[in-house]
């Protein structure tokens, strides 16, 4: 079990009166965090980095991305954030993290277009292979609702494919008032079922990930996508926006596991 860290950390955050995340990417908040999930039956601590800048290997070390706990418990071994270059991407693998976080978030040929301009998909790509060569594993997907087409998703489930990625995390835009994309409509639910069914035909062994826009866009169809390809998924929380709790999706799982006896 991954315990995402993202709204534990916003809450640290308040009630500690701490001035920002950074201020909380240090051992002892870590491990307050990470200690907070293993009542929800987490076993590793995903740290989010949500900030532009590119690490360097020097800051690894004052910067709370240590591995560490016992066997059962690690503490700090899943992350995301910024492109690396090799150096740094070596300087992760020896403090022992076990996986990265860089989303080609739609069809690569598209990526400049629909998503960014400011970065390129070639600088994700490469960070993925620099990671992989120091033995981390990727997860690695996107997000369905930009405006894509049907063959940009498929070009997508591919892409996956081709880097041979470990999980792939898939999100459904949640349109929201005062950014450039509150006018996009939600995706019907089915058209989302049918777009992790290509992820999982092209990607049959791989964890398929639902993360943000489950519940906004699935309601009462979230059942269906376990039959769509999804064997994985985000709970309590993403970061800009709040899931349903944590109990409730334990409830949930409790429920699919009467359709597997």
């Amino acid at each position: 079990h991954v315990l995402r860290a993202v709204v534990v950390l916003e809450i640290v955050v308040r009630e500690k009166n701490l001035p920002d995340l950074h201020a909380v990417l240090r051992e002892e908040a870590l491990v307050l965090v990470y200690e907070a999930g293993l009542a929800y039956g987490g076993a590793h601590l995903d740290v989010v980095d949500v900030s532009r800048a590119r690490l360097e290997p020097k800051g690894l070390d004052s910067g709370g991305y240590s591995a560490g706990g016992d066997e059962e418990h690690v503490v700090t071994r899943l992350a995301q954030g910024a492109e690396l270059g090799d150096e740094t991407a070596k300087a992760f693998a020896d403090h022992g993290l076990y996986r990265y976080n860089m989303n080609l978030q739609t069809n690569p040929e598209r990526y400049a277009e629909l998503i960014s301009d400011t970065h390129t998909i070639e600088e994700k790509i490469q960070t993925i292979k620099y990671l992989q060569k120091y033995g981390v594993t990727i997860c690695c997907g996107g997000i369905f609702g930009l405006g894509e087409s049907w063959r940009d998703r498929v070009k997508m489930a591919y892409a996956c494919r081709e880097l041979d990625v470990d999980g792939i995390p898939l999100n459904v835009l949640l349109p929201i008032p005062g950014t450039p994309l509150e006018e996009r409509r939600i995706m019907e639910p089915c058209d989302v079922a049918k777009a992790f069914s290509i992820f999982r035909l092209v990607n049959p062994t791989k964890v398929v990930k639902f993360a943000a826009g489950r519940e906004t866009t699935m309601k009462d169809f979230q059942g269906l996508l376990m039959l769509s390809g999804m064997n994985s998924f985000i709970t309590g929380g993403y970061l800009t926006t709040r899931g349903r709790s944590v109990e409730e999706d334990q409830r949930f799982i409790g429920y699919l596991k009467g359709f597997m006896g």
